[in-house]
């Protein structure tokens, strides 16, 4: 598992306040489709399907389970070491929790960093969950979590530039598009943060493993 969290918090750069507007990665060097204010059809409810022909008889159930992860919204430049979010981040935390709205979240996550706690905080409220803490530095603690969520589970992982990549990774997707080298690793570039992964996972029958079933890579924000 590569070292996912610096001192500061897990952040792999200096991170500027983006003024104005929302910022959506405009210093980033390779383009992924953008889907804005895109919404998947998620549920609470597991899938289950069968995974086996007529000749083998009733075949095992599939359960599924998803995963959002995103980078903490835009910062403020009222404490190097832990800054608030930046107007432009509030504006960017709430348009994550409507974006989210109906997609049935039952678990929030972040790090105990306030850009990041105050980007999981509105979705949270709506979704009538409390935010559970991580530590970055613990990056595996976080992963096991996430791969042993129950069936049906709904999941967002608040992060940072350098963790969020890693743990998606560490998930079993491939690496997201974009990402610049660092002395902590892959981060996703200064500017960017619009990204919105997602991971789906599955396990059949009586398995306790879970599979890695696929991901997208999304936009969300103005």
């Amino acid at each position: 598992m590569p070292n996912v969290s610096d001192q500061n918090g897990g952040e792999s750069h200096d991170e500027q306040a983006t003024p104005g507007g929302l910022s959506s990665c405009l210093g980033a060097r390779e383009a992924a489709p953008t889907r804005r204010g895109f919404f998947l059809g998620l549920g609470a409810a597991p899938l289950a399907f069968a995974v086996g022909t007529e000749d083998e008889g009733a075949p095992p159930a599939l359960e599924s389970w998803t995963v959002f992860l995103v980078r903490h919204a835009e910062k403020g430049v009222d404490d190097p070491r832990d800054p608030a979010l930046s107007e432009a981040g509030k504006l960017r935390a709430a348009a994550l929790a409507e974006l989210l709205a109906a997609a049935g979240v039952n678990r929030v996550f972040s790090t105990d960093y306030r850009r990041a706690r105050d980007t999981a905080a509105p979705l949270a409220d709506h979704a009538g969950v409390e935010v559970e803490l991580y530590d970055p530095r613990e990056a595996g603690a976080i992963v096991k979590t996430l791969s042993e969520l129950p069936a049906g589970s709904v999941a967002v992982v608040v992060g940072h530039s350098n963790t969020t990549p890693q743990v998606l990774t560490a998930l079993g997707a491939p690496e997201p598009r974009g990402l610049e080298d660092s002395r902590y690793g892959r981060i996703l570039p200064e500017d960017c943060y619009d990204r919105l992964y997602l991971a789906h996972f599955a396990r059949v029958g009586e398995s306790k493993d879970a599979r890695f079933a696929g991901s997208l890579e999304l936009r969300y924000g103005s």
